[in-house]
């Protein structure tokens, strides 16, 4: 599977029941969107730690995380590090395992939750750190030139836009790390491409987009 980070790239092939003089919305709709549900948007996100906290040589994705949980006075904290954890524990990404104490002093100790990477969070993110949250969907077509003939092709320039559809568990883990994740996100996107005709429908140009 190839990811990417706020860039797609689309190979789509259209329905051979396209007119030779127009290109349907629907047809690019559909076909793109097949291409853009097996590239997701990436994104590196950091544990939402307390700011008093040292940051742990930890990323996403590796095999095993330890989080503070208590302080030395027995105060709850990183509730929002927890957080995130536990949302990827519910996709079953990573397995709680247990806590861990830390005796700094006598009759003084900190308390770690500890989290161990599943099979599925293996696969899920493959040896990298990103968070896979979405992926961009078809928003609408702009406009098309009329078809016409080039160095032997029927081809047709199309312009239309994206925009990223966010995987309905993600939201809360991204609003965890940041309330405003929708602006580094981004919004809708213009996209153009230019499809040729073969028997077989129309068929975007490949090194086109």
């Amino acid at each position: 599977m190839k990811k990417t980070v706020l860039a797609v790239s689309v190979l789509v092939l259209l329905g051979a029941c396209s007119s030779n003089d127009k290109i349907s919305e629907r047809e690019v709709k559909k076909s793109i969107n097949q291409i853009y549900e097996d590239e997701p948007i990436c994104v590196r996100i950091r544990l939402a730690l307390d700011n008093n906290e040292m940051a742990p040589n930890y990323r996403f994705g590796d095999q095993q995380i330890k989080i503070k949980y208590k302080d030395v006075d027995g105060k709850k904290v990183n509730k929002a590090a927890i957080e995130q954890m536990d949302i990827l524990k519910k996709q079953g990404f990573y397995k709680e395992t247990g806590t861990e104490k830390i005796q700094l002093q006598d009759n003084i100790s900190t308390t770690y939750k500890v989290w161990t990477l599943t099979d599925k969070g293996t696969r899920y993110f493959n040896g990298g750190s990103a968070v896979c949250i979405g992926h961009f969907e078809f928003s609408d077509m702009l406009y098309y030139s009329v078809p016409a003939s080039s160095l032997g092709r029927h081809v047709s320039h199309v312009t239309y836009t994206v925009e990223p559809k966010i995987d309905r568990w993600a939201k809360p883990f991204l609003k965890v790390t940041d309330k405003n994740y929708e602006k580094y996100l981004g919004q809708e996107q213009e996209k153009s491409a230019t499809f040729y005709l073969t028997n077989k429908g129309w068929k975007i140009l490949r090194g086109n987009i």
